[in-house]
């Protein structure tokens, strides 16, 4: 056996330990280099991903409160359309009794003030103050028929709040206009985006005067100067210019940039909220992001050096790092997940559900804090009206609109809200099913919307109609008619029968008056013109006869007079004829000149009857015997 020298050995053992050594250098400076270019790589994806979660559930947000912002919008209009059924037709709108209406609507609602205002511009609101309005943009817009809401205006507190207008019609036509004042912050109340998180928002009008002041510490605009004049104090990246951001919001667009004012960052997007040139601008300061990737990044530069470190000392305490470095970062990302998903405490402040068809998948998901796991899957055919009928959720008074509603859904098809009973967590409950978007990618289509929980307005509409309700039964039952002051029929009728039966011997007078060319007024002139008339009929008949004879309206321009303690026919021939010169009027408007006279019929008591069901039938044919012979005149009745 040949032998190998001790020195050729030993120079061998150098070699490989040398390159041995070298090797294991080199592979350590070579992870070590890799692993230097992969945390720098970390840290910038790192940066990339938080800035865009960060950037995704802003505008997420800001889309939802968008949503949530039109839906109150609409939701005050609504209230507007509830309180104009109120008002009678033949109610003034300026007077007292259209006034304690509103005012119990603004009683229960968040509507800070109501009013109204007549074809004339005169205005007056429920804590009686009167008014003319000169805002000729703000008339001609809600006497066309439009909806109005104003842009921002400020009450004596300084309290900002918006406008809101709908045209009041009566029998058909525009007769007015009935508005109210609505606090912002009370439309903003439910929506509490600045309580979480890091990101601010504020609002800002058409002309760029802000609605909402941030009360975050991060914002840059307190709110004592316009949107236009903070944007020239800023300095932006790439090629966006406060010119171009103002034409985007002028365009009606949508927008994201990135800006620095005195070395500080802000990433801000903004989109219109659909009202009056509108828009939401929300803001996430780049010291935010810049700080917790700081903090990430400083974790994970430890972490490189202790890896590094462990590499020297062998394979196994490198192993146990990563396990704790595995640790460490899952509960970074579940921080990181949590703050993403701020969004969810808006939804978390609402008993709204918003929903997601998947029309390809035949499914629908419905997000809500009360499903295990915030969402519940149901197959579209779960949700068809004959299906929840059958299982007693859907009531049968709302099948045909729910009907409705499902038919626009499987046609990925957007339509106007509808307020339908559904049984929802085990009992029913009143919602506004809204699909508010289609998007189709692809062969993939969805529809996005939202029920809205109505119940608490479908407890207040309900409310207001039972009080409408019982408004008009007080009306029925009261004594007097509400234009003319004079009585009405039941309390009329119960008079005459009380005071005949007590005087059934001596001469009394029941006499039927109707106006001859009234409608002609009412057709030409308008109704107002149609009620000044009558309220001067009724002035005349107090002037022509005694404190104690009665006078009442049966409706129309039809009048009864109950002529007392009279002594001859030759007597209520002079009464009547001389009531009936009284009434011969004209009246002008305009060009236009009308006259009107009165056709009166007469029964006697006791020799025609003693009771109003007997003299009424019987006044009624001698008044219609005076028509037939060309009105104006009077005839007492005789049975041939």
């Amino acid at each position: 056996m040949q032998r190998t020298h001790p020195d050729v050995r030993t120079s061998f053992l150098r070699t490989n330990l040398r390159q041995i050594v070298g090797l294991t250098a080199l592979g350590l400076a070579v992870i070590a280099v890799l692993t230097t270019l992969s945390f720098f790589h970390f840290s910038k994806k790192m940066y990339q991903v938080i800035y865009a979660q960060n950037m995704s559930s802003v505008s997420q947000l800001a889309g939802y409160f968008t949503r949530t912002f039109d839906t109150k919008i609409k939701s005050c209009f609504q209230i507007l359309e509830n309180a104009e059924i109120l008002i009678e037709p033949e109610q003034q709108l300026l007077e007292d009794g259209v006034m304690e209406k509103l005012e119990l609507v603004v009683t229960k609602t968040d509507f800070s003030d109501m009013g109204v205002v007549d074809l004339q511009g005169n205005a007056r609101n429920v804590n009686g103050k009167a008014a003319n309005i000169y805002d000729v943009q703000f008339v001609q817009e809600v006497l066309a028929g439009n909806r109005y809401i104003s842009d921002t205006a400020y009450n004596k507190e300084g309290q900002p709040y918006l406008l809101l207008a709908i045209p009041m019609h009566q029998r058909g036509e525009i007769a007015g206009i009935l508005y109210g004042r609505y606090l912002i912050e009370d439309i903003l109340y439910d929506v509490e985006w600045e309580t979480e998180g890091d990101c601010y928002f504020q609002i800002v009008d058409s002309q760029g005067n802000y609605i909402t002041r941030s009360n975050s510490a991060d914002a840059w605009a307190d709110g004592s100067t316009d949107l236009w004049t903070e944007l020239e104090r800023y300095d932006y990246h790439d090629t966006t210019t406060a010119d171009k951001i103002a034409e985007n919001m002028h365009q009606g667009e949508s927008g994201t940039f990135y800006c620095t004012y005195e070395d500080d960052g802000r990433y801000v997007s903004y989109q219109p909220i659909g009202i009056n040139q509108w828009y939401v601008f929300s803001a996430l300061p780049e010291q935010n992001i810049t700080e917790y990737a700081s903090s990430m990044r400083q974790i994970s530069l430890h972490m490189l050096v202790q890896i590094l470190l462990c590499l020297l000392a062998g394979a196994l305490i490198p192993l146990l790092y990563i396990g704790r470095v595995y640790y460490m970062i899952r509960d970074k990302n579940t921080t990181l997940e949590v703050h993403n998903r701020m969004f969810q405490l808006v939804l978390q402040k609402t008993k709204d559900i918003p929903f997601e068809a998947d029309l390809p998948k035949h499914e629908v998901i419905l997000h809500s804090p009360r499903f295990e796991g915030g969402n519940y899957t149901l197959n579209l055919a779960d949700i068809r009206p004959s299906v929840l009928f059958a299982q007693e959720k859907l009531d049968a008074t709302c099948y045909g609109t729910y009907q409705k509603t499902y038919a626009d859904l499987m046609r990925a098809k957007t339509g106007e809200p509808e307020i339908v009973q559904l049984r929802m967590f085990g009992e029913m409950t009143w919602f506004k099913i809204m699909l508010l978007d289609v998007y189709r990618l692809g062969a993939d289509t969805r529809v996005v919307g939202v029920l809205e929980n109505y119940e608490e307005q479908k407890q207040k509409d309900m409310e207001i109609e039972r009080r409408r309700q019982q408004a008009i039964h007080l009306s029925r039952r009261s004594q007097h008619d509400f234009l003319t002051g004079l009585f009405n029929r039941e309390t009329f009728e119960e008079w005459v029968d009380l005071y005949l039966g007590s005087e059934p011997e001596r001469m009394q007078a029941f006499l039927i008056l109707d106006l001859d060319h009234f409608k002609e007024i009412n057709d030409t002139m308008g109704h107002t013109k149609g009620d000044e008339v009558l309220r001067d009929v009724a002035d005349a008949l107090r002037h022509q006869f005694r404190r104690d004879d009665l006078i009442a309206r049966l409706g129309g321009d039809e009048f009864v007079i109950l002529l007392k303690h009279l002594d001859s026919d030759a007597v209520i021939e002079k009464l009547t004829g001389a009531l009936g010169q009284a009434l011969r009027r004209t009246y002008t408007q305009g060009e236009t000149s009308l006259s009107i006279s009165a056709s009166i019929g007469v029964a006697r008591a006791p020799i025609d009857g003693t009771t109003f069901a007997e003299l009424y039938p019987k006044a009624d044919a001698a008044l219609y015997a005076v028509k037939r012979r060309g009105k104006d005149s009077f005839q007492i009745y005789h049975p041939e």
